[in-house]
């Protein structure tokens, strides 16, 4: 089974799970994700569509582990492309 490490477009930094209504979803450090075969061919199309980088052969590295661990262990999680403003608190739309 290879690993892909997966880099957000335009150095784009976002940090969290992919898709907080999937429990196996991936995560996001620093703009960069590491996802396995499967995970990664449901989302090829959308990967080579939106700018990301793909290295297969990848090792997934333990900090990576670690930061992710650290925030799936925080109390509320948001969706890594969430955006939010100087505090922290989610920006809602037309409000």
């Amino acid at each position: 089974m290879s690993t892909y490490r997966v880099t957000a477009p335009g150095g784009a930094v976002i940090n969290g799970p992919h898709q907080l209504d999937q429990p196996e979803t991936f995560w996001w450090v620093e703009g960069v994700a590491y996802l396995d075969d499967d995970t990664y061919e449901r989302h090829r199309a959308y990967f080579a569509r939106a700018g990301y980088t793909v290295e297969p052969g990848q090792v997934r590295p333990v900090e990576h582990e670690q930061a992710v661990a650290a925030m799936q262990a925080q109390k509320v999680t948001r969706h890594a492309a969430a955006v939010q403003d100087a505090n922290d608190a989610p920006r809602i739309a037309n409000r």
